[in-house]
């Protein structure tokens, strides 16, 4: 798709590019942060990728994905489990995917609202553990 067959974005132009380059180096991608430097020198504009997912693909390979995946799915599991302890966690598990679905069209692979996240991911974690350990205390 053109810029005017995609709603204006660019964005099918720029994720057709993107595999491309992954398709040239699929196992470890084209290296960290360096789709810009890449579509520069091959279309002469330093852009986003506007998909992380796809972002971490092309920069990451296939291995980098894996990993990125196996990290996704290890915290989703973390906090589903939290979750199911205490109901109040659920809205962590709901952020999260939020955010994932946010990866879709942008490009959020590291930026600030991402270590936010992670970061009231892990107070949120501790707080509910202290909690039940102090719960713990009462019973006995």
């Amino acid at each position: 798709g053109t810029v005017g067959e995609d709603g204006g974005s660019g964005r099918f132009d720029i994720w057709t590019d993107g595999l491309a380059y992954f398709i040239d180096k699929p196992l470890f991608g084209i290296g960290s942060f360096n789709f810009q430097a890449y579509h520069s020198f091959s279309a002469g504009k330093a852009i986003f990728m506007h998909n992380s997912f796809l972002e971490i693909l092309v920069e990451t390979g296939i291995l980098g994905m894996m990993l990125y995946v196996v990290a996704i799915i290890a915290i989703m599991w973390t906090l589903v489990k939290a979750a199911l302890v205490d109901r109040e966690q659920w809205w962590l598990l709901i952020a999260l995917i939020g955010y994932l679905s946010m990866m879709t069209s942008l490009s959020l692979v590291l930026n600030e609202i991402f270590f936010f996240f992670f970061a009231l991911v892990a107070r949120s974690l501790k707080e509910t553990e202290a909690n039940m350990d102090r719960c713990k205390g009462w019973r006995k």
